[in-house]
């Protein structure tokens, strides 16, 4: 079902592309939903309940970014936050992820190479109109990044600092936490998990 909904999601994106640029060409038929895996638990929400808290005035443009960007694409979470500005593809609305089970590459001789086979996931109309907000002219760096530097005794890798700003990469559990405190109406913890935006419907 996931590979459904990421398929429907990169043609859904190409279609508005499409439309946005003036040229004619097919729509998506009214049939071809959005599908929830049917062996999950994780709770499946409607497209209104996606966009509600993101359309609220108190949530911050990074928060907003992300969970569009995870709805659309139907990536994981932690292939998303794990992307770099300088993968995305802005024009083409694409970016490569290390999906999960993702396998290294091989080496003529046997030897696998440190890199791997990555998969391209694409993202519609919503993301890419808060995307350029987000980078604020930044070109290379996380996409998503906390809004502290990292403390002195904690080594951080290069590849997960902006260079521009000193900020680290926003972590899986960081961006966890602030949808919970989002999205929490029974005190802390009983708020969405990051999950339910990939299969919602």
């Amino acid at each position: 079902m996931n590979t459904w909904n990421a398929r429907r999601g990169a043609v859904l994106s190409w279609t508005g592309w499409c439309a946005e640029r003036g040229y004619d060409g097919s729509r998506v038929p009214a049939w071809a939903k959005r599908l929830p895996p049917p062996d999950s638990e994780t709770r499946v929400r409607s497209k209104l309940a996606i966009d509600r808290p993101i359309a609220r005035r108190d949530v911050h443009l990074r928060e907003k970014t992300l969970w569009r960007m995870l709805y659309e694409t139907c990536a994981r979470s932690e292939e998303v936050l794990d992307v770099n500005i300088e993968d995305l593809d802005l024009a083409g609305r694409r970016c490569p992820v290390k999906a999960k089970g993702a396998q290294p590459k091989v080496r003529r001789r046997g030897g696998a190479r440190e890199d791997y086979v990555l998969e391209t996931v694409y993202w519609d109309a919503g993301t890419a109109r808060l995307l350029p907000r987000l980078l604020k002219g930044r070109t290379c760096g996380p996409v998503f990044v906390t809004h502290r530097r990292p403390g002195p005794g904690k080594v951080v890798s290069s590849r997960d600092v902006c260079p521009d700003t000193g900020l680290a990469r926003l972590s899986y559990g960081q961006a966890r936490a602030l949808l919970d405190e989002h999205t929490a109406v029974r005190g802390p913890g009983t708020g969405w998990d990051l999950h339910e935006y990939r299969i919602a419907v």
